[in-house]
């Protein structure tokens, strides 16, 4: 299964037209996440159990307008399912809307589009099953935050995330990772 070429040129306009509204003073951040994944693998594959893992990594954002915000992540997430966990370096683009509240709190919900690059398999068969996996995943994320804004303009929010597979895991079958992401995030601004 390929990736929808509609949808990234969707997401990508939609980007280019929040751009314009956000160049008047674009608000930057950046962090660490941190977190548990819970995952499967679905389709033409024999053992597709759900399996606890790990997740960690670092985000960058900008503000494109008042409520929408533009945030590129760079993450090590443990997927798979059954006897075969798979390790991948993600780096997700998300495109999401927020609202914010007097006490600092807010919400955020997104979406976008995520490309992984597998780094180990490991699995019962591991020199032959897991040498057939594919070394790319894409996959669609969409979740929520909930946050609280810290002294220093910093933040703290819990996310929860499902991201669904959008390329076989293995090329000779429909099989695709479905991921949850429980992930603990803090943030601090970048510049003024």
């Amino acid at each position: 299964m390929s990736v929808p070429r509609r949808s990234i040129a969707l997401l990508l306009l939609a980007v280019a037209a929040t751009a314009p509204l956000g160049a008047q003073r674009p608000a930057r951040f950046s962090g660490v996440t941190g977190g548990a994944t819970l995952s499967d693998i679905t389709g033409g594959f024999s053992s597709n159990k759900d399996q606890w893992g790990g997740t960690a990594g670092i985000f960058f954002g900008s503000r494109m307008s008042r409520n929408t915000l533009l945030v590129f992540e760079g993450n090590w997430t443990q997927k798979g399912g059954g006897d075969y966990r798979l390790d991948y370096l993600e780096i997700p683009m998300l495109l999401g809307a927020l609202t914010t509240t007097g006490d600092g709190s807010f919400a955020r919900v997104y979406s976008g589009i995520t490309v992984g690059f597998k780094l180990k398999c490991n699995g019962p068969e591991t020199g032959s099953l897991c040498d057939s996996m594919n070394g790319t995943e894409w996959a669609w994320p969409i979740g929520i935050q909930l946050g609280k804004g810290l002294a220093d303009r910093k933040f703290v929010a819990l996310d929860v995330r499902y991201a669904l597979g959008l390329s076989n895991v293995v090329p000779t079958a429909y099989s695709v990772n479905r991921s949850w992401q429980f992930r603990l995030l803090l943030g601090t601004p970048l510049g003024n």
